[in-house]
């Protein structure tokens, strides 16, 4: 039995996985409420009404090892586990004042809000008895490869007005661009002994699909910022998606081919490949309500924010602009062939945060967040169709960092821990010996998953 997995900042279905700014990281995302920084433009534009200065905001994950271990995740006894090491940047942004309008600013900034890379890969090699009729054991040969990697942007730009002395209310807009790769193959070889003792070939199957695309979307944010007193309130609530097609659109290879022999020969294995060229892409997103507060006491900022995102029914992400009279053909008569859906179930999201300024050039930060797996595996049928997405476990995250401010210079350092687990999970993929009147072993729901993540992060302000 030979194994090997690898996969790199592996999540795929979570909202809140990335955080931005130089100091909301640090403090759990939680501060759609006490934002007085360029990251407003992404938790409430309502709150840039409450800065002054034309500044300069850039923060990168200077460094990051992620672990994951999933026991059982390619079949009983067959374990995947990988370690890797790499380095991100997260959020460039800038804000000013409208000239001779003092109550109105401006900002821009870009986002990478999303990224995920999985690179995973298992084998299995048994001297397994399969045919019990042929009186000796057979060679069986499985393997998996799969990669996902999603990377999604956002460009945009932010107006704010200020009401008085206490209220803010903004609005950004945002362009996305969301790409894909997908490839997942998995084949299987079973070679069977003849009578003078050598092997020869009796069953082999192959099935592939490759996706390879991109979608496109304006989504808006509106903003409210309110200060009373000690107290800072916020609320936004962020747009779904509007859809721009002539921006985006996919590649889709599926393919199916077996070879069989003797008793095999009554598998039912369509064979086929089902092309798709520049065919309509479509990715939604959720309505997000987003509410958080900040306290001051004396020297201290406490933060707590919580965040809804809306259901997302079963949809299909790639659908054909013009397809050949084939794949139509092929489509029609082949269940699943062709389909590639998402769905996403209602999430609630939590942070807290706490900042305390120990001098004019000092102070610490430390936060918490929830980050809820939304992938609706309940109404996603792997087994008729291509799901894009893996990871099925919850995360929860930890960070701490300081501040330093030197002149019109402020720097943050710190650090953002990561965990999440599943004990009951799906494996990705079943690579135990079959039964002779099986295609493939079912994968079941015994797969445990353990994954850790630490983030040593910088950022960068300058107040010109």
């Amino acid at each position: 039995m030979v194994l090997f997995s690898h996969t790199v900042e592996a999540q795929d279905a979570h909202y809140w996985f990335k955080q931005h700014g130089p100091t909301s990281n640090f403090l759990g995302g939680a501060v759609t409420g006490g934002v007085r920084d360029n990251s407003a433009i992404f938790y409430n534009p309502g709150a840039t009404a409450f800065t002054t200065d034309f500044t300069l905001s850039i923060q990168s994950d200077a460094i990051s090892y992620s672990n994951l271990f999933i026991r059982n995740g390619a079949g009983q006894d067959i374990n995947m586990q990988q370690g890797i090491l790499e380095s991100a940047p997260q959020m460039f942004a800038v804000s000013y004042g409208v000239k001779k309008r003092p109550n109105w600013r401006t900002s821009f900034g870009f986002l990478t809000t999303n990224y995920s890379n999985f690179k995973l890969r298992a084998r299995n090699e048994e001297l397994v008895d399969i045919y019990p009729a042929n009186g000796s054991d057979e060679i069986y040969v499985g393997s998996w490869n799969y990669r996902n990697r999603t990377r999604e942007d956002w460009f945009g730009g932010a107006i704010t007005h200020k009401i008085g002395d206490n209220l803010g209310i903004g609005l950004s807009t945002f362009f996305t661009f969301r790409s894909y790769e997908y490839v997942e193959s998995k084949d299987q070889n079973i070679f069977i002994a003849d009578i003078n003792g050598n092997f020869q070939p009796k069953r082999y199957i192959y099935y592939s699909d490759n996706i390879d695309g991109s979608a496109a979307g304006l989504l808006f944010k509106l903003g409210v910022a309110w200060e009373i007193k000690d107290f800072k309130f916020g609320l936004s609530v962020t747009t779904p998606r509007a859809q721009l097609n002539f921006l985006g659109n996919f590649f889709l290879n599926s393919s199916r081919y077996s070879e069989l022999s003797g008793p095999d020969s009554n598998l039912i294995i369509p064979n086929y490949t089902l092309q798709y060229e520049k065919a309509k892409s479509t990715y939604k997103s959720p309505w997000i309500f987003d509410v958080g507060v900040m306290k001051n006491f004396f020297d201290t900022d406490l933060y707590f924010r919580v965040a809804y995102y809306s259901k997302i029914d079963v949809y299909q992400m790639i659908e054909p602009t013009d397809p050949t009279k084939i794949s139509q053909l092929i489509s029609g008569t082949i269940p699943g062939s062709g389909r590639v859906l998402m769905a996403n179930k209602e999430i609630w999201n939590f942070g807290f945060g706490w900042n305390r300024q120990f001098t004019e050039k000092f102070g610490m930060m430390a936060g918490f967040r929830t980050d809820f797996n939304n992938l609706d595996h309940e109404v996603l049928n792997e087994a008729n169709a291509v799901v894009p997405a893996i990871s099925y476990w919850n995360i929860y995250h930890l960070s701490g960092g300081t501040t330093v401010t030197i002149l019109k210079h402020k720097f943050t350092v710190g650090i953002t821990y990561s965990h999440g687990t599943d004990k009951n999970g799906p494996q990705f993929f079943n690579l135990e010996p079959p039964k002779a009147d099986e295609v493939f072993k079912l994968p079941d729901a015994t797969a445990q998953a353990y994954y850790d993540q630490i983030n040593l992060l910088i950022g960068y302000v300058y107040n010109f």
